[in-house]
């Protein structure tokens, strides 16, 4: 299994990607209220698309888990069920509380909070807030 990033703007960037690849594919739907699942709401509306949510996409993805099976970000060792976690929080805005999950240091962070647009609301906007939230990780070395 690959590795786990370390750094919280490395494991938005490999999500970043990875949601792109979901978006385009038949086989996948954006759901942030799922992981990585064929049923959602406890049945299955559209039994040949999984439902992934940001971390979800990175494990269908780069972990390359079949489309066909449910799992909800646990299920992968020590370190990815943290980084899912802190992907989870990010995509909320939750910059600290993600930090944290990647046991990161959070005092060279400019912001504790960032109040991101939904997935929801606006995915053109909302990506643009995952994109600010990395550069700015990265000008502090996270």
């Amino acid at each position: 299994m690959k590795r786990a990033p370390k750094k919280l703007s490395t494991a938005m960037r490999l999500a970043l990607h990875d949601l792109a690849l979901v978006e385009r594919s038949k086989k996948y739907k954006v759901n942030m209220g799922a992981w990585h699942t064929k049923s959602p709401f406890g049945f299955m509306p559209e039994p040949s698309i999984c439902h992934v949510c940001f971390a979800g996409s990175v494990m269908a993805k780069t972990l390359k888990l079949d489309h066909d099976s449910d799992y909800s970000g646990c299920e992968f060792g020590d370190e990815w069920p943290n980084v899912f976690t802190a992907l989870d929080d990010v995509r909320k805005g939750h910059v600290a509380s993600a930090m944290k999950q990647m046991g990161r240091d959070c005092d060279k962070i400019p912001f504790i909070y960032y109040d991101s647009t939904g997935y929801g609301t606006d995915k053109k906007q909302w990506r643009k807030d995952m994109w600010k939230i990395v550069r700015e990780l990265e000008k502090v070395g996270e």
